[in-house]
């Protein structure tokens, strides 16, 4: 994976001039793959005997968590590197 970084650039341009060049790094980083996940058990008679949808509203959930846990990951991977 490669990361890529430019300065923001703080000069004022002028019509009719060329604007100075900015510096790009690019740099490699390292990473490994982490698979995350969660399983929610439903038995078949809380499935046939609720007039929910469990199986819906369990998918809901953990779409939801998911969501926060690669959040985090993706933050405390920013911070860090």
């Amino acid at each position: 994976m490669s990361k890529s970084t430019a300065s923001a650039s703080s000069s004022i341009i002028t019509e009719g001039t060329t604007p100075s060049f900015t510096d790009l790094d690019i740099s490699t980083i390292s990473v490994s793959c982490t698979q995350y996940g969660q399983l929610a058990k439903i038995t078949d008679i809380l499935e046939d005997t609720t007039l929910l949808n469990v199986v819906g509203q369990a998918m809901i959930e953990l779409a939801h968590n998911a969501s926060r846990i690669m959040d985090e990951v993706v933050q405390s991977n920013l911070l860090t590197n």
